[in-house]
């Protein structure tokens, strides 16, 4: 409360006259004890004063770590179009710190390429941030309209270009922007011509400074997939089958697809219920290594083990919504996804096991049951069986199920199967101890006749 100068009475703190009076009262500056920071500073008090500021200053530098994290590279690079022709392009790299703050090391934050063609100059930007390198495989001119081509994979990339099955998202330079479009089977046979990574551009003093000419793509590139030189098609090939590739993730499915998930579903909901025969327990403690364990178990691909007889059978399996896709290997060397789906109620894979004429996989329902889907060498479901483990709550107790040590098929109308329960350290593959050992064996039901 004020003062007023002229008759000694009380004036409101903001009032320009005084009520008794009339007198003009002069704006008197506010003290630290009035102001609004000095009451904000008094309520948080020292301790509270201390964090804020502290926390100011985190932000401060966490902003500064990370703008002056990021490096960018630039470079000239030559590049060998389908005709043979070679076309100069600039491009930048802008790569962000990783989680240490560490400059140059984490994502891939911003690129850019820009070219010449025709007396026009065209320029793609690109500043999606996906945590993942994606940088552009192909770049060409068809019938005179530049086309760039971005493989992709995971949630983000697949859900902003529409999940393509293929893997790969095209654009072509059309009406003075650069659209999405559809590749299709493009009319030239189109390959990998553009460098994938800036890391020896930075890194290696054999490239710093100079221009990128396509022969030192060659050696810049190494051995590995979607290397300088590989066509369009191996590139779709190789994308769309990785295991979060936008086929994966969401897969469209035709007709046939649909109706082989219909039947998956309905094989495992009407399968026959056999029950194994516990042959023996072994409670002695059996140390394994990493060597027996590929030999015994198989190898892992994909979603679960494989045994070794179904080299050149089945490639791998896929995690799709409502199920699991198997990579049976045709006769030519494709790939032909066959649908495994989940019945009346959901199973985890465990693998796939394959004899001389018949390929198994094998999924569990919980402690006791396994669900046991029976395909031919080509992928053609047969039927499916539900096997019951008798007793299985001995091999491992509480939640543990166990694992499921192994699957021999080797005869085709009986399968012996070994349930244990297995200590380790990191990894159970690196090696450990087996500390019990249930032995099963069923007798399968016969088969139905083809075509039913």
């Amino acid at each position: 409360m004020q003062r007023c100068s002229r008759c000694g009475g009380d004036v409101f703190p903001g009032a320009t006259d005084c009520p008794s009076c009339g007198a003009l009262v002069a704006a008197q500056r506010n003290d630290d004890s009035t102001s609004f920071g000095a009451v904000a500073l008094q309520r948080l008090g020292k301790r509270g004063t201390v964090k804020l500021v502290l926390g100011v200053l985190a932000l401060v530098g966490a902003w500064f770590l990370f703008h002056y994290g990021q490096v960018t590279t630039e470079w000239e690079e030559g590049v060998r179009l389908h005709n043979g022709r070679d076309l100069d392009i600039k491009r930048s790299v802008t790569i962000g710190p990783d989680e240490f703050f560490r400059p140059g090391r984490g994502a891939l934050l911003e690129q850019s390429l820009s070219f010449w063609h025709n007396r026009r100059r065209f320029t793609w930007k690109n500043d999606d941030k996906w945590g993942v390198h994606y940088m552009p495989a192909v770049l060409d001119i068809i019938d005179d309209e530049p086309i760039l081509v971005l493989p992709i994979y995971g949630h983000g990339p697949c859900s902003k270009y529409g999940y393509p099955q293929d893997g790969l998202a095209a654009f072509r330079y059309r009406k003075g922007k650069w659209e999405v479009t559809e590749l299709g089977s493009p009319s030239v046979a189109l390959t990998v011509n553009l460098l994938r990574s800036s890391h020896q551009v930075r890194h290696s003093p054999s490239y710093k400074d100079r221009k990128i000419e396509p022969a030192d793509k060659w050696a810049m590139e190494g051995v590995g997939e979607g290397r300088y030189g590989t066509s369009v098609g191996r590139l779709a090939q190789y994308y769309s089958e990785i295991s979060d590739s936008c086929a994966n993730l969401r897969p469209t499915l035709g007709p046939d697809m649909e109706l082989a998930r219909q039947r998956s579903a309905e094989a495992e909901t009407q399968a026959e219920s056999v029950r194994a025969r516990l042959a023996s327990m072994n409670s002695s403690a059996t140390a394994y290594s990493r060597d027996q364990f590929i030999a015994e178990r198989g190898g892992w691909s994909g979603s679960g083990i494989y045994s070794g007889a179904c080299k050149g059978i089945v490639e791998r399996t896929l995690d799709v919504s409502g199920g699991y896709h198997l990579l049976f290997i045709d006769g030519h060397g494709g790939r032909k996804r066959v649908p495994l789906q989940h019945g009346d109620r959901p199973a985890q894979f465990q693998g796939v096991v394959c004899n001389a004429s018949r390929a198994l996989a094998i999924r569990r329902h919980d402690r006791t049951t396994l669900i046991v889907h029976r395909f031919d060498r080509g992928g053609r479901l047969i039927d499916a069986v539900r096997i019951l483990l008798p007793d299985a709550e001995q091999v491992s107790a509480d939640a543990d199920w166990g694992t499921l040590w192994s699957i021999d098929a080797a005869e085709e109308s009986r399968l012996v199967i070994k349930l244990a329960r297995i200590r380790y350290q990191q990894l159970a593959s690196d090696g450990g101890t087996i500390e019990r050992m249930a032995t099963y064996e069923v007798a399968l039901p016969a088969e139905p006749p083809v075509g039913r």
